[in-house]
């Protein structure tokens, strides 16, 4: 018996409908939006069930049996979010198959699940359900068992599995469950499959008897809190063809002689715990070391060497197909294989060589990642030959040369290229395909000289766009505007100048979320239409998130959880079916497999930044991070209002510019301003009030400015040091030891008659000048040498001066690409 139904309960009260209609339900009940129970059954509709029942957002029963339904049921209502699956389903006796999957059900699992005795294939994935889990040892027919991606907690008990000897495959992953893993678990006598991973569970993993008669073919038991040293009755299991232990705190030490047993094993994963995993192979009377390894995960394994490809492991190179053996100490040659390999991540080890062709034995390579290394001399130009490679990472190595221009060719292939952290030189090549399908392009901190190529246009997928710590001589890259897709934009020490206004404007740039211009020679004021374009930093545009829009398995997929998901989603899903396959059937399957937005690792969308005063590494750069960094440029005028009505923004730094007048009212707005730099500019007047409203303030800095008046009183202020606001002679109050009542008050102006306007005007202003030069020529004369003091002392003195004689004001004067400020006479 298979049955599906829906059952929807709340114990609110509202208005109650119950009708006994005949014919179709009249389109006036739709109205009725506070209705919270309706009950129709028993009533001859012959109609479909409106779609409009979705959106009573009150409903909290709704009944519709026996009223001869026709069409479609609207998926819609099955959204409604006080979904309950009902607790009298015990009454089902003789339900064998029940699937909920997906429905966004919430609350407990009744416990009345333990009563359904017939069972054999109970599915609940994909849905809220909170709760513990419910004991099944009354299914003694239970085969299928799948509660994975909901919100149960408490221990799983080994009296929960006590019978169930047709058990096939249990999936509890992507919990809260706790404690310890049953060892009962393991012996279960006609289980093949068991999923526990993303949970709490933690302590030691027991060893388990009978290990060898085992039917278990599958064991997931990632990002858990597993201690202790890995069971020997694990390489037992002489069946099993997977075994994630990934992401837990397993210690001790582990050879990869001891994998020798499972000659099945298609994928082994022990990434990221605290073994020490040793490459020594014993003689074991001729019997093949992994015969059917495909895939072998190894990051953060503490490994010093890898087994020699000649000898027992020379059949890894044929059978390979992913292998990640990133963070690790491997050094010397980088080992290589040949034939089907496609994951290939040797990332933060101390690599230094690496084979003249190397193109030949990636030729079907998807996903290959360098970084971090000791690579040197030029990127060869064979690394543009696999035809399938979307991912390309050879970031902070010591590459030096040019980029070869096939790798931009390429770009109708690639999605991710990063050569960041080399000593790259000459221009960057002007060669993006027409159907360039770029996502995400790094080549920070290296040394490219020459303009921005035009070509980069073509790239109308780019989402990232790193140029950062480059010899460019270019202007503001107008000519990406019509990108929509662009989120992130750093161009930090560039040497691009001009301003940043575009003639049709950057409209186009709804999603952009960080832009990073600073320490650039941009000027002119920030041009208003530029900012209110930028609209995701208002909050007005749902950014999505970077390359993690994962659809493979139906559900959002948490973005630390990628890998491990994308590693069982690759082994599972098409390693067996990619070795096999020649050659023109690799690029069909990945074009099936990796459609847009189903691929990403940690550093593909990520981006240093600099905020609380030092850099930072978005490793994930969530689309609820939102940053603005101007500074260190020639930016002058006020600062625009567009740039207060950035409520989404979460980090802003204007600081070192000619940013001139009022701190904008309006401050008010930036409700998720975290870090607020605007030092070393000439704004002036008070410290808006409104400042104390911002309760994630973190980092706040004003000095330098020629600010005035009581520092507003806020908790949140007046926690911040000092230095924050240092260099506003006119301020006074905490956190400054200057007491507002004792302030100077400044004189009163007098009126100024047309004969002192012009002599008087230059000698007064002499006097003073001359008068403090002989006073301290002697300590200042050999620091003018200084540029850096110089500027520092001119500016006091120009404050000094403007406070204690009443007649000189202050101008700003623009003279080339830069911004000066002059003390002259009041009414010159």
């Amino acid at each position: 018996m298979v049955l599906c139904f829906i059952f929807i309960e709340k114990s609110t009260s509202s208005e109650h409908v119950i009708l006994q209609p005949s014919g179709p339900i009249d389109y006036s009940l739709s109205k009725l939006q506070s209705v919270s129970v309706i009950r129709l059954n028993g009533n001859n509709m012959s109609s479909p069930v409106p779609k409009s029942f979705a959106n009573f957002s009150k409903l909290t029963v709704l009944q519709l049996s026996n009223c001869r339904l026709t069409g479609v049921f609207p998926n819609d209502i099955f959204q409604v979010p006080t979904l309950k699956l009902p607790d009298p389903v015990s009454n089902l006796k003789h339900l064998s198959t029940l699937d909920l999957s997906n429905c966004q059900f919430n609350g407990t699992l009744p416990t009345s699940l333990s009563e359904l005795t017939q069972l054999v294939h109970l599915d609940l994935s994909i849905n809220n359900f909170n709760g513990s889990l419910p004991c099944f040892n009354m299914s003694k027919n239970l085969n299928y068992l799948s509660i994975f991606y909901n919100d149960l907690t408490g221990v799983v008990s080994s009296t929960h599995w006590e019978g169930l000897v047709n058990l096939l495959s249990i999936n509890l992953g992507d919990n809260f469950l706790s404690g310890s893993v049953p060892s009962s678990l393991f012996t279960l006598p006609s289980l093949q499959e068991l999923t526990l991973s993303h949970n709490l569970f933690l302590g030691l993993l027991e060893q388990f008897p009978n290990a060898t008669s085992s039917a278990l073919r599958l064991i997931d038991l990632s990002l858990n809190k597993l201690q202790g040293p890995i069971p020997v009755s694990l390489f037992d299991l002489t069946r099993l063809e997977f075994l994630q232990l990934s992401s837990n705190q397993f210690n001790g030490t582990m050879q990869l002689d001891s994998l020798r047993k499972l000659q099945r094993l298609q994928t082994f994963g022990l990434s990221h715990n605290n073994v020490n995993v040793g490459a020594t192979l014993n003689d074991d009377h001729g019997l093949p070391a992994l015969p059917n390894m495909l895939n072998l995960l190894l990051a953060s394994c503490n490994l010093r060497e890898f087994p020699d490809l000649e000898g027992p492991f020379e059949n890894l190179t044929s059978n390979l197909f992913s292998i990640d053996l990133h963070s690790n100490q491997l050094e010397g040659m980088a080992p290589i294989f040949m034939d089907y390999i496609v994951y290939l991540d040797y990332s933060s080890n101390r690599f230094s060589l690496l084979p003249p062709d190397i193109g030949k034995y990636i030729r079907f390579a998807f996903f290959l990642s360098l970084s971090n290394n000791s690579f040197q001399g030029k990127i060869h130009e064979s690394f543009c030959n696999p035809s399938n490679l979307h991912m390309l990472d050879l970031s902070h190595n010591n590459f030096n040369g040019s980029i070869e221009e096939c790798l931009e060719k390429r770009s109708s292939t690639l999605s991710v290229l990063s050569l960041s952290g080399n000593k790259l030189t000459g221009h960057v090549p002007d060669t993006f395909s027409g159907s360039c399908n770029l996502r995400f392009l790094d080549l920070n901190g290296n040394l490219l000289a020459g303009v921005i190529p035009k070509s980069l246009a073509n790239c109308e997928s780019l989402e990232v766009l790193n140029l950062r710590n480059n010899l460019l001589s270019d202007r503001f890259p107008c000519f990406l505007k019509d990108i929509p897709s662009l989120r992130v934009l750093v161009l930090r020490s560039t040497k691009l100048n001009g301003p940043i206004g575009c003639t049709n404007s950057t409209g186009n740039w709804k999603v952009l979320h960080i832009v990073d211009l600073a320490s650039n020679n941009f000027n002119g004021t920030i041009p208003a239409t530029v900012m209110k374009s930028w609209t995701a930093m208002a909050g007005d545009e749902k950014s999505g998130n970077l390359f993690v829009e994962m659809n493979v398995l139906r559900h959002p997929i948490p973005y630390k959880d990628l890998p491990i998901v994308l590693d069982k989603i690759l082994v599972e899903n098409f390693a067996k079916l990619l070795a096999p396959k020649p050659y023109s059937d690799v690029d069909h399957l990945f074009n099936y497999a990796f459609q847009t937005d189903q691929f990403g690792r940690t550093y593909m969308d990520s981006v240093t930044v600099v905020s609380k005063g030092s850099q930072m590494k978005l490793v994930k750069i969530l689309s609820c991070f939102t940053y603005l960094e101007l500074s260190s440029s020639h930016f002058e005028g006020p600062i625009p209002q567009e740039i207060m009505s950035m409520r989404a923004i979460n980090v802003l730094n204007l600081s070192h510019n000619s940013l001139s007048n009022h701190i904008p009212q309006s401050l008010e707005n930036l409700k998720q301003l975290e870090s607020l730099d605007l030092s070393y500019n000439t704004l002036s007047g008070e410290i808006p009030a409104a400042i104390t409203s911002l309760t994630f303030l973190s980092v706040l800095n004003l000095s330098f400015n020629h600010l005035v008046g009581k520092i507003p009183i806020g908790t949140q202020i007046q926690s911040f040091e000092s230095y924050s606001f240092e260099g506003n002679e006119g301020l006074c109050g905490a956190p400054l030891a200057k007491n507002c009542s004792d302030r100077i008050q400044e004189p009163l102006q007098t009126p100024i008659t047309a004969s002192e306007t012009h002599s008087s005007t230059d000698w007064s202003f002499l006097s003073a000048e001359l008068g403090l030069t002989f006073g301290f020529g002697f300590v200042i004369l050999p620091l003018m040498f200084w540029k850096r003091w110089r500027l520092w002392f001119n500016k006091h003195v120009d404050d000094f001066l403007y406070r204690m004689i009443p007649q000189l004001d202050i101008v700003y004067e623009k003279s080339g690409d830069r911004s000066y400020r002059t003390l002259i006479w009041k009414g010159r």
